[in-house]
């Protein structure tokens, strides 16, 4: 699209919450999801304000974190953009929280715009929306909009001209969605708004952190046998308090049969199974395969990861032990957000059971629930504070990004109300 006429119409992908910026700074695009406090919208575009002065553009829809590979959630969508908003440092008129912009950002690498555009509607969707790139199929779901031979863009933008079907299609797609009332306007931040809450996890930068997550699983069925029940059974709960089901428990992370480990290294290199559960009472192992971001990992063409371990436990259990084999998936991992089902039935043809994070927390949720006023222990301080760290997962999105740019902007402005105080 070199040849960019003034008078074209365009719909502008706006790829929000990625980038090396954000791991420091507050995010410029915060003021997408509120009013500012004359209640008018502004939106800025990613990643730095600018855009093409030739370009028309008429609406941009805002796209939050990626779901599977090319799959984003539709996070919000500026209505007829009619103006651009020409405001730097010294600008003082927009504030969100009684604070003007320039305040709130004062302590970032500040980039030289605040907003690109002052637009006539800023929604947020009621429900998760989805848009699919360069899709070449209809999507199943009606929340999932197919973008026909239109890829990501490579400067977190993507433009569609109104000479493209697209274009039409995807504002039929968006109005549709109004017409039955599944957006709604933005608001203004209130003094009563609080600030985004943040998990010991988040603060470490640890987050997204297989290995952390698998040692903290690893301690709490060990600590709990009742835990137990919930991998071996198939439940959806499980007991903190002692439970005699479970007597004879052993925990181990990073297994793998000592007849491998004796073996070479090619051989030690096909991995290690993340925990390995032996339950001597009921002559039961059950193994659990934690990925987070990761994929499976191919070994060759013909096996991976999951068919290693497979043979590991085969090779240990003999026919002496039932066997349990787990998959542990955020809900928004590609094998489960990008409704990837040929790849997960080829998985469940094996012998492994995918469990969500979702799965997890609402019977973690439960346990706690209802071990609540008998025995209070340092545990049970631990294993709330990792039941809200596994929240996260449950989502549909991977949100790590987002949440730490609402949290540095709400922060901002609740720091700069005190001071004026």
């Amino acid at each position: 699209m070199s040849n960019i006429k003034s008078n074209k119409k365009e719909i502008v992908l706006n790829r929000m919450f990625t980038g090396s910026y954000l791991d420091e700074n507050t995010g410029h695009e915060a003021i997408n999801f509120f009013a500012a406090d004359n209640g008018s919208k502004y939106v800025y575009l990613c990643p730095d304000g600018n855009y093409g002065k030739k370009r028309n553009i008429s609406d941009v829809v805002l796209l939050g974190n990626r779901s599977g590979k090319s799959t984003y959630e539709i996070v919000g969508w500026a209505k007829n953009v009619t103006k651009s908003v020409k405001d730097d440092k010294k600008t003082k008129g927009i504030k969100y929280g009684e604070v003007p912009l320039c305040k709130i950002y004062q302590n970032d690498k500040q980039q030289d715009i605040y907003a690109t555009f002052t637009v006539e509607e800023l929604l947020i969707p009621k429900e998760q929306l989805f848009i699919r790139f360069d899709s070449t199929e209809e999507a199943k779901s009606k929340n999932i909009f197919p973008l026909v031979g239109i890829k990501v863009g490579q400067d977190m933008r993507s433009y569609i001209p109104e000479d493209d079907g697209m274009y039409k299609r995807l504002l039929d797609f968006l109005r549709n969605k109004e017409r039955d009332k599944k957006w709604e306007p933005v608001k203004k931040i209130k003094k009563s708004d609080k600030d985004i809450s943040l998990t010991y996890m988040d603060v470490c930068g640890r987050n997204t952190d297989e290995n952390a997550y698998s040692n903290a699983l690893k301690y709490f069925i060990d600590k709990y046998h009742g835990f137990a029940s919930f991998w071996f059974e198939g439940g959806k709960s499980f007991s903190l308090d002692s439970n005699g089901k479970y007597k004879k428990l052993t925990v181990k992370r990073e297994w793998m049969p000592k007849s491998k480990e004796k073996g070479s290294g090619s051989q030690s290199r096909k991995g290690r199974v993340d925990i390995f559960i032996q339950d001597e009472t009921h002559k039961s192992i059950c193994v659990i395969e934690n990925k987070i971001l990761s994929d499976i990992e191919k070994i060759d063409n013909d096996s991976n990861q999951l068919k290693v371990y497979e043979g590991y436990v085969s090779e240990y259990a003999k026919k002496d032990y039932i066997t349990h084999h787990i998959l542990l998936l955020p809900n928004y991992h590609p094998l489960k957000a990008d409704n990837s089902d040929v790849y997960v039935n080829e998985i469940t043809k094996q012998k492994w059971r995918i469990v969500t994070y979702k799965e997890l927390y609402n019977a973690c949720i439960a346990a706690l629930n209802s071990s609540k006023g008998k025995n209070k222990d340092n545990d049970k301080k631990f294993f709330d504070e990792f039941i809200k760290s596994i929240e996260q997962h449950t989502h549909t999105v991977n949100d790590s990004k987002s949440k730490w740019v609402m949290h540095r902007f709400l922060s901002s402005i609740n720091k700069n109300n005190k001071k004026t105080k």
